[in-house]
C-alpha cells in the first residue's frame, strides 16, 4: 500500500530555493550581475503559482488515497464473502491465502487453512482428481474444472466444483494456483432425482411397452385357439365324415367326395399355417432354444428358406415378455430377408457374452444396404422395420446392431441383458423316447378297444364314426377332458387311448404322463393339429408310443391303433 504524502514547502522555504537555484545558475553561466526586484517578483509570482498547483495536486492524491484505501477495503469485503469459495494454493498443493467463504464451507476457521495441503480437506477417493487437474494446470496454463467430494471439519462430505488457473508473481518466476470453489451439492441432489425419475419413468415405459407386447401376444393366442379349437377341427370333423362316406361311396361318386377332401385338406393346411403364424406352439412352455428351431423349420416349410442354426444351449429365457419380444423381433428379421436381401439361406446364432447379455445374430448374404440410411426413405420398409426393433430392444435395455453394406450381406444383432433371474437357467434336455414293444396282431373276431379323449364333440363323432366302420376296432368310451381320460382309462383299461394334446383341465401331455407307469399295457397315440417335433417329442417322453396328425390320412390312424403304437 502507498504510504503519507507530506505537505509542500512554505513560501519562505521555496524563496530561500529558488534563490539559491538562481545562484547556482548565474555562477554556472559565470555571470555576477544582480537580479532585479522586478525579476524577482515574476519569479516570487511564478512559485506561488507552482505551489497552488501543488496543493492542488496534494488534495487528489489525498483522494485517491482515500479511494485506493475504500477499494481495498471494498475488495477485501468481496473476496472474503463473496458466494463461492476462494484459495490461493502453491504449486506443491499448499494452502497460501483462503476467503471466509472457503473456510465456512470446510466447516473452519482460515487462519487454519493457511499453510495446510489442500488435499487434506478432499476425500480420499477423488484426491487423484485434484492431483491431475493441478497438473494440467501447469503443463498448459489453461482454465480447468473439476467435480470432486470436499470434507468438513466434522466429516461430512459435500460435492464442490473447482474452477482453476495460474496465476504469475511480478517477476513470473513463482506460480500459484487460484481457485473459485463452489458447493454443487443441491445441483447434484436435483440432477440425481432427475435422473431417478427419468429412470422411473423408463422403467414404467418399458413395463408398458412389454405389457402391451404381452396383450398382443395374448390376443394372437386367443384368435389362434379360436382357429385350432373351433374352425380346424370342424375341418377335421368334416375331413373324417368325408373319409367315412367315400368308404361306403361307389367309385363314380368317391371321385366328386375326393375333390371336396382335398379342398378341406387345403382349407386346413392353410388354417395351422395362420395358426402357427399367430401363436407359435413351442413358443408358450419351452425356452428360446426349440421355440427358434421351430422357427427356422416353419420358414423352411412356408418359404423355402434353408435356415442354419448355431444356438448355445446354456441361453435359456423362458420369461415370456423377454422371450415372446426376441423372438417376434427374429421372426422379423427373417420375413425382411425373405423380401429384401434376396437369399435362400441364412444363419442364426444365439449366444451370452461376459456382461450376461443375450445376442441372436441373423446373418445373410444377401443384397446388403446403408444402415446410415435407415428411415430416411419412406418406400425403404425394411429400414422402418429395423427402426421398430431398435425401439423394441431398448424397452428390455438392449440394443440392435447392423452391419451391411451394398452388395456385402447383413448381419443384424440383437443384444438384450438377460433376466437375473434366468442368467443361471438351463434348458432340461428332451428324454429319449422309450422302446415300445410290437404286441401280437389280434385274431379273427377279436377287437381293439380305444378310448378316445378329445373335448370337441364334432371330433370325436368323427373318430367315432370312422373307427367302428371298422370290424377290428371298438370305442369303449369317450372323455372330454384330460382328467376325464385319466378315469376312464382307470376304469376301461383300454388296449388304445387316441389322446389330443389340447384339452381342458388337464392335457393330454400330463394325462399320459399319469396313464403310463399306471397302465402299461395300454397304448396311448396323441393326436393333435400341430406338425410340431418339439410337441411330439415331449408327448413322447410323457409315456405315448405314437404321434399323428388330426389331418393326417385315416390310413396312418389306422395303421397307429392296430399296431398299436408301432407305426410311428
Amino acid at each position: 500500500m502507498m504510504g503519507p504524502i507530506k505537505d509542500p514547502p512554505g513560501d519562505s522555504e521555496l524563496r530561500r530555493r529558488a534563490e539559491e537555484k538562481l545562484k547556482k545558475t548565474a555562477r554556472g553561466k559565470d555571470e555576477r550581475a544582480e537580479v532585479s526586484s522586478e525579476k524577482m517578483a515574476a519569479l516570487v509570482h511564478e512559485l506561488q503559482v507552482h505551489q497552488t498547483e501543488l496543493k492542488m495536486q496534494n488534495e487528489e492524491l489525498r483522494r485517491s488515497q482515500g479511494d485506493l484505501e475504500t477499494a481495498r477495503d471494498r475488495y477485501s469485503h468481496l473476496y472474503d464473502f463473496a458466494p463461492v469459495g476462494y484459495l490461493t494454493v502453491s504449486e506443491e498443493g499448499i494452502i497460501t491465502e483462503a476467503n471466509l467463504t472457503i473456510a465456512s464451507m470446510l466447516g473452519i476457521e482460515r487462519s487454519a487453512l493457511i499453510g495446510k495441503p489442500f488435499s487434506r480437506f478432499i476425500l480420499r477417493e477423488d484426491q487423484g482428481i485434484f492431483y491431475e487437474q493441478r497438473q494440467q494446470l501447469l503443463e498448459t496454463e489453461t482454465l480447468q474444472f473439476r467435480e470432486l467430494r470436499l470434507i468438513q471439519k466434522d466429516g461430512h462430505e459435500f460435492y464442490a466444483r473447482l474452477d482453476c488457473t495460474v496465476i504469475k508473481t511480478e517477476g513470473g518466476d513463482l506460480r500459484q494456483i487460484r481457485a473459485a470453489v463452489s458447493d454443487i451439492s443441491a445441483h447434484k441432489k436435483v440432477a440425481a432425482l432427475e435422473e431417478k425419475i427419468r429412470m422411473d419413468r423408463t422403467e414404467q415405459l418399458g413395463r408398458l411397452a412389454l405389457q402391451l407386447t404381452l396383450a398382443e401376444e395374448h390376443e394372437r393366442q386367443r384368435i389362434a385357439d379360436i382357429l385350432h379349437d373351433d374352425l380346424q377341427q370342424l375341418l377335421v370333423a368334416a375331413k373324417m365324415n368325408l373319409e367315412n362316406l367315400a368308404a361306403h361311396m361307389h367309385t363314380a361318386k368317391r371321385q366328386d367326395i375326393q375333390k371336396v377332401h382335398e379342398l378341406v385338406m387345403e382349407m386346413i393346411r392353410k388354417s395351422r399355417i395362420l395358426t402357427a403364424e399367430l401363436a407359435p406352439p413351442l413358443l408358450n412352455n419351452n425356452c428360446m432354444v426349440p421355440a427358434l428351431e421351430w422357427l427356422a423349420d416353419f420358414f423352411r416349410q412356408t418359404h423355402g428358406l434353408s435356415v442354419e442354426l448355431q444356438l448355445d444351449p446354456s441361453v435359456a429365457i423362458f420369461r415370456e415378455d423377454f422371450k415372446v419380444l426376441l423372438f417376434r423381433c427374429v421372426r422379423e428379421l427373417l420375413l425382411n430377408a425373405v423380401k429384401h436381401a434376396g437369399v435362400s439361406s441364412i444363419r442364426i446364432s444365439m449366444s451370452r457374452d461376459d456382461q450376461n447379455n443375450v445376442r441372436i445374430a441373423v446373418a445373410d448374404q444377401g443384397v446388403g444396404f446403408d444402415p446410415g440410411r435407415l428411415g430416411e426413405d419412406k418406400n425403404q420398409k425394411v429400414g422402418f422395420g429395423l427402426l421398430s426393433i431398435r425401439e423394441r430392444l431398448a424397452v428390455l435395455g438392449g440394443c440392435l446392431e447392423v452391419d451391411s453394406a451394398p452388395g456385402k450381406g447383413t448381419t443384424c444383432t440383437l443384444i438384450a441383458p438377460l433376466p437375473k433371474d434366468e442368467r443361471n437357467r438351463i434348458e432340461e434336455p428332451i428324454l429319449p423316447e422309450k422302446c415300445v414293444s410290437i404286441l401280437p396282431a389280434k385274431g379273427p373276431g377279436q377287437k381293439i378297444s380305444v378310448l378316445l379323449a378329445d373335448d370337441h364333440a364334432v371330433v370325436r363323432e368323427g373318430l367315432s364314426s370312422l373307427l367302428t366302420s371298422y370290424p377290428d376296432i371298438e370305442i369303449v368310451g369317450e372323455a372330454a377332458d384330460g382328467e376325464q381320460a385319466v378315469d376312464l382309462a382307470r376304469a376301461l383299461r383300454p388296449e388304445v387311448i387316441l389322446m389330443d394334446i389340447n384339452m381342458p383341465k388337464m392335457d393330454g401331455i400330463e394325462a399320459a404322463r399319469i396313464i403310463s407307469p399306471e397302465l402299461p399295457g395300454t397304448r396311448i397315440i396323441g393326436l393333435s393339429m400341430y406338425a410340431d417335433e418339439g410337441i411330439r417329442s415331449s408327448m413322447l417322453t410323457a409315456g405315448a408310443v405314437a404321434y399323428v396328425k388330426k389331418d393326417s390320412a385315416s390310413e396312418i390312424l389306422l395303421a397307429a391303433i392296430r399296431n398299436r403304437g408301432a407305426a410311428k
